[in-house]
């Protein structure tokens, strides 16, 4: 692939991009403040809906999430683990149990609405452009409920939920299960093409972990690397999007616009009142 992309498909893009970006600042937020036992969108939903609610079985977390019992017992045990919810049997009924949040779990909590509330009151321009890139109009001042960013941070992991499990189940023929290959991927395809430095840096990633990621997606037929890009210099690597890649991006595009109209939703609940 050579030049930029079509420019009907370059704002969808840019704004789930943006988007990307948006959500890996906040699960960074997650790791420092809630810490790596609750860094997917499923643990933080689902530690909040906890938080929120005075007594919830499984099965009403199940319910109430439209998550399916397994997959509800796999995050509720990572939350567990992490000390920040406990299981114990309820008393008035010895075959139901009840999850409840840690005194260790409401304080990080805590911390986590404080960093968000920082996080979201600095967002009003990434909110603009995308709802720009969109080609929707922005929210009215004060139409948000930043005052309680916990209100906006489970609706984006409700969201960011969905999208995950149908963007992966849509690019598993791919070989696609990553974020970062997913990212990165969106990333060549707006570039045309990208230097593997540059790549790293826009990841975020070392330049070690960027050549396994590129490993992983030269291995799947997605990106080819040229040498040939740049005259006089054979040196230098170019990153270009084979037509398999290109294929993978138009799913997840499509895939993405699907579901935009949700996180934009939710993405409107972080505008500063």
């Amino acid at each position: 692939m050579t030049g930029k992309p079509e420019i009907d498909e370059a704002p969808l893009a840019r704004a789930m991009v943006m988007l990307s970006r948006y959500s890996a600042d906040i699960t960074r937020i997650a790791v420092q403040q809630l810490g790596r036992g609750a860094v997917e969108n499923r643990d933080i939903q689902f530690l909040l809906a906890v938080h929120d609610t005075a007594l919830v079985t499984p099965t009403g977390l199940a319910a109430a999430t439209g998550t399916a019992p397994s997959q509800v017992s796999r995050v509720l045990g990572r939350l567990e683990r992490a000390g920040l919810v406990t299981r114990t049997p309820d008393a008035g009924d010895r075959r139901r149990v009840l999850v409840t949040v840690t005194g260790k779990g409401r304080r990080r909590i805590a911390a986590f609405a404080d960093r968000l509330g920082d996080y979201f009151a600095a967002g009003e321009p990434l909110l603009k452009e995308t709802y720009q890139l969109l080609g929707w109009a922005t929210p009215e001042p004060g139409a948000g409920t930043a005052a309680n960013p916990l209100v906006a941070a489970s609706a984006m992991a409700r969201a960011g939920a969905t999208f995950v499990d149908d963007v992966t189940t849509t690019l598993e023929p791919f070989g696609i299960t990553e974020f970062a290959d997913r990212f990165a991927l969106a990333l060549i395809f707006l570039a045309g093409q990208q230097r593997p430095s540059r790549l790293a840096e826009e990841l975020g990633f070392t330049l070690s972990g960027t050549s396994a990621l590129l490993t992983r997606l030269e291995s799947a037929g997605l990106i080819t690397r040229r040498h040939d890009a740049i005259a006089g210099d054979r040196r230098a690597v170019q990153l270009e999007l084979t037509l398999r890649g290109e294929e993978a991006v138009g799913v997840q595009l499509d895939t993405f616009a699907r579901h935009a109209p949700e996180l934009a939703g939710a993405l409107r609940l972080t505008w500063p009142g």
